[in-house]
């Protein structure tokens, strides 16, 4: 059957082949990405509650007194800004550890903002091997910049509790 063309095999649309295909494409090129995102929202407790133990670890090595105890859940207002990382209730106090992840000379740098229970940025820990070099490293500003967004973040969360 790869005779001639017929008037009947001819597409209505000239080009309606192409269009469906990439159509098709597009759609499963969007299911994936809404897929990935599904997951990503639905594994976050999840996630949250691994890097307490590996946090804990790393600050045992280092003689360090402070433990992480639990997640605590922060909502943002809509359009508010805060830095990208995870809070946690520290043990046997009413501090709370913002871990988060600086990027500096490649790799990622993870870090440790022990917070007051008034909202204050006590002192940052390094929380890697590559954390503790770049941080020596980091202009002034740039701590100063981190400083700020965290204890704002802080501040909302305290608002929250209210």
């Amino acid at each position: 059957m790869s005779g001639p063309m017929t008037e009947m095999d001819k597409p209505a649309v000239p080009g309606a082949p192409r269009f469906r295909e990439g159509a098709i494409f597009l759609g499963w090129i969007c299911g994936l990405v809404f897929l990935g995102g599904l997951i990503w929202f639905l594994t976050q407790p999840v996630l949250g509650r691994l890097l307490i133990a590996p946090v804990n670890r790393i600050l045992a090595q280092r003689e360090n007194v402070l433990r992480l105890d639990a997640p605590v859940s922060l909502s943002r207002p809509p359009g508010a800004s805060a830095p990208l990382g995870r809070w946690y209730s520290l043990e046997k106090s009413k501090e709370l550890l913002f871990v988060f992840a600086l990027m500096r000379d490649g790799p990622l740098a993870l870090c440790g903002a022990r917070v007051s229970p008034e909202g204050r940025v006590e002192e940052i820990l390094p929380l890697s091997a590559h954390a503790e070099q770049i941080l020596s490293t980091l202009p002034g500003g740039m701590l100063l910049t981190y400083r700020y967004r965290i204890e704002a973040a802080a501040y909302s969360l305290r608002e929250e509790d209210k």
